[in-house]
């Protein structure tokens, strides 16, 4: 019997119409999208239409979509192309961050930048907007937050932080707001004039689409490109398209924009009965808090020694994490850390994430296997006493 998939956040397997688009466009889509002849506008064509679903997605305009090669190229960019004329600038971010955010700023404090990193109260996982508005100053270039955590799932109040800074904007302040979306599309609304943003990031992969992302730019034009060469996205990123894995993405994104809602329900109906479920076989510590993501369910479970050895436990049919994938092999969380969350408790830490097409059958089956595997270390536990 095949394993039971409860990792969605870490990644997502490829949609089979995100399959099929990419293998028909790796047919059809040949031509250079910049070459002016029939195969190259047939490309040139198919990227703009994956630009539209993008587009659609978080209510922007077409003109405001850059395909990247994934979340972490964007939020390098955004992050250095705020900072590309003042070197000793001023930033505000979360201590909440993606390592893709926090070690580009870990480069530039080392160059004079001066970063303040904003932590939760103890034991809550989101900040609040006026946490990070006071750090704010005149000086200071851009502010950085995730819409939602990657290991807790806890939304950040990103609306209201994008408010704040508006109002700061209109009285002088020429403060950038970097959102990173990454976790989020596919399982929350989202709508860059909600948010108020300057920069948002997507990464494909996180919503049954290819490997690549894309960034939104509110103004383009205070981009400060990263490589030169030709005049491709609009002389931003140079180097001739993927078409076919761009227009994955955007079949992907159509996805997302036309069932969202459904995607959404199925992932938090599933998590809820899974948090039920483990709640009734063992006193978990949930790691979170509401607003959440739909489908990511961090708990910390007492009878354990290690989240870790308790994974290897089930021996490869339950398939989930103890945190973040990229810091999956390091000692305790940078997140957890900054919400004050005691080590002992981190240690015994599992994050669970469901998908759009996780079933009831299989959270049961899910929930089966962990208790059998309680069970077990309950029978040793009581052996050595004994």
């Amino acid at each position: 019997m095949s394993s039971v998939y409860l990792d969605y956040n870490a990644t997502t397997p490829v949609d089979s119409e995100v399959v099929d688009a990419i293998s028909k466009s790796l047919i059809e889509d040949w031509g250079n999208p910049s070459s002016g002849h029939e195969r190259g506008l047939i490309a040139r064509k198919k990227i703009e239409i994956a630009r539209e679903h993008l587009a659609k997605g978080i209510g922007a305009s077409t003109s405001q979509i850059i395909f990247t090669s994934g979340g972490t190229e964007a939020l390098n960019w955004a992050i250095n192309s705020c900072c590309a004329d003042e070197p000793d600038c001023h930033v505000v971010t979360s201590a909440l961050e993606h390592c893709a955010v926090l070690n580009p700023l870990k480069k530039l404090a080392s160059k004079s930048c001066q970063v303040d990193y904003v932590r939760p109260a103890k034991s809550r996982f989101a900040v609040t907007s006026d946490q990070i508005i006071k750090h704010i100053n005149n000086k200071t270039k851009f502010v950085a937050v995730m819409l939602a955590n990657n290991e807790t799932g806890a939304i950040q109040p990103a609306e209201k932080i994008g408010e704040e800074i508006l109002q700061l904007k209109k009285s002088g302040f020429q403060t950038q707001y970097l959102v990173d979306a990454s976790q989020c599309y596919g399982k929350i609304p989202i709508d860059v004039e909600k948010i108020k943003c300057d920069y948002l990031v997507l990464a494909g992969h996180k919503f049954y689409g290819p490997r690549i992302g894309a960034l939104y730019a509110r103004d383009p034009s205070l981009l400060q490109p990263m490589l030169f060469g030709g005049g491709q996205e609009r002389s931003l990123r140079p180097g001739t398209e993927n078409t076919p894995m761009i227009v994955g993405l955007g079949e992907a994104a159509r996805l997302v924009n036309e069932q969202l809602a459904t995607y959404a329900a199925q992932m938090r109906h599933t998590r809820n009965i899974l948090k039920e479920k483990l709640s009734a076989l063992t006193p978990v510590t949930w790691l979170s808090e509401e607003p959440c993501l739909p489908n990511t369910l961090l708990v910390s479970l007492p009878e354990i020694s290690s989240g870790k050895d308790f994974i290897e436990s089930l021996n490869g049919q339950v398939l989930a994490s103890t945190g973040a994938a990229c810091h999956s092999g390091s000692v305790g969380s940078s997140v957890l850390n900054a919400c004050g969350i005691d080590f002992h408790v981190q240690k015994r830490t599992i994050r669970f994430s469901t998908g759009r097409t996780t079933t009831e059958e299989q959270i049961l089956r899910a929930v089966n296997l962990i208790a059998a595997s309680l069970g077990r270390l309950q029978a040793q536990t009581q052996k050595f006493a004994d």
